[in-house]
């Protein structure tokens, strides 16, 4: 497995574990929207850095 595609799972993960802690936690709102904004930024970004890393191992390979 490719680091690319890792970082794009673990950004993936991130996506969807801050998801399920959106759904549990809407009884005590209290600041959560900014750390569930936080977590769906790290994710997202992670999964945009797989993708670059891996079209530019993809780029590597053909030389």
């Amino acid at each position: 497995m490719k680091t690319g595609n890792v970082i794009q799972y673990l950004g993936i993960g991130i996506i969807l574990i801050s998801l399920i802690y959106m759904i549990m936690n809407l009884s005590n709102a209290d600041c959560f929207i900014t750390k569930w904004f936080l977590s769906i930024i790290t994710g997202v970004s992670l999964s945009i850095w797989g993708t670059v890393s891996l079209m530019i191992g993809k780029k590597q390979n053909k030389g």
